[in-house]
C-alpha cells in the first residue's frame, strides 16, 4: 500500500505544513518585521511552528492509543503514523531550537 494512502490526507497535510515551517523559518536573531510579505516569515511561521509541534505530538498519542487496540494491517498503519509524526517532531526540534535559544539573548 502507498505510504501517503496509509498516512491519509489530513496527516500528510499536517506533515507538509510542519515541514514548511522548517523551510521558511527565520534566521536566529533576525529582526521582526511587521509589514509586507516578510511578516509571514518573521511573525506567522514562528507562531505556527509550536502549534504544529503540539499537533504532531497529539496525533502521535492518538495513533498510539489506536495502535494498542487494533491488529493486522490497521496496527501497521498506526505504527507508520507514529513514526512519521515523531520524525517530524525531531526535525522541528532540530531546526527550531537555535531560533528559540536566540530569543533569550
Amino acid at each position: 500500500m502507498n505510504i501517503t494512502k496509509q498516512l491519509q490526507p489530513m496527516r500528510v497535510a499536517l506533515l507538509i505544513v510542519a515541514f514548511a515551517t522548517i523551510l521558511f523559518r527565520p534566521e536566529p536573531g533576525s529582526e521582526v518585521i511587521y509589514e509586507g510579505v516578510e511578516l509571514i516569515q518573521s511573525v506567522l511561521v514562528p507562531v505556527m511552528a509550536p502549534i504544529f509541534f503540539m499537533l504532531l505530538l497529539l496525533d502521535s498519542l492518538m495513533s498510539l492509543i489506536w495502535f494498542t487496540q487494533t491488529s493486522g494491517e490497521e496496527r501497521q498503519r498506526y505504527l507508520i503514523n507514529v513514526i512519521a509524526n515523531l520524525s517530524m517532531v525531531a526535525l522541528l526540534l532540530y531546526f527550531w531550537i537555535p531560533y528559540i535559544a536566540a530569543l533569550g539573548k
